[in-house]
């Protein structure tokens, strides 16, 4: 039989095209800043819980929600969307925090994955969080710079 549990170094955009419906979970960095994550991952969606603690050493709780292309992005109740063409741009980088998201699709990782049976609840945005548009954003300060 083929073993459920997978030890996978890898990025998650290598986990996304496996396209198993999977819980995965890294933990990553050295002493002053660590970063700890859960990853559902389902076809093309993924959502990402996060706990992320700085040289200040307070933890910080971020979860990501990718949805087809558009990519949500919450801590605490301030939220962002953004394409995921955008993910590799600066306005990504700078308004994630400490931990950079645009770098979580294409950062090699150490994964321990085991087989998830689907649950669409997860792949929901919660309510009451105001997510603001960084495409729209982006383009109307451009606007303001020329």
């Amino acid at each position: 039989g083929v073993n459920a549990n997978a030890n996978a170094k890898g990025s998650l955009r290598s986990l996304l095209a496996l396209g198993r419906d999977q819980i995965c979970t890294f933990n990553s960095g050295t002493g002053a800043s660590e970063v700890s994550g859960t990853m559902y991952l389902s076809g093309s969606m993924v959502r990402g819980d996060f706990s992320s603690k700085g040289p200040s050493g307070v933890m910080e709780e971020s979860h990501m929600i990718k949805q087809g292309d558009v990519v949500f992005t919450w801590s605490g109740n301030k939220g962002a969307k953004l394409g995921m063409s955008q993910m590799n741009t600066n306005v990504s980088s700078q308004n994630s925090g400490s931990f950079g998201l645009s770098s979580i699709f294409d950062q090699n990782l150490n994964y321990k994955c085991n087989n998830w049976s689907k649950d669409n609840a997860k792949f929901s945005t919660p309510s009451g969080i105001v997510f603001e548009d960084l495409e729209a954003l982006e383009k109307s300060m451009k606007l303001k710079v020329q």
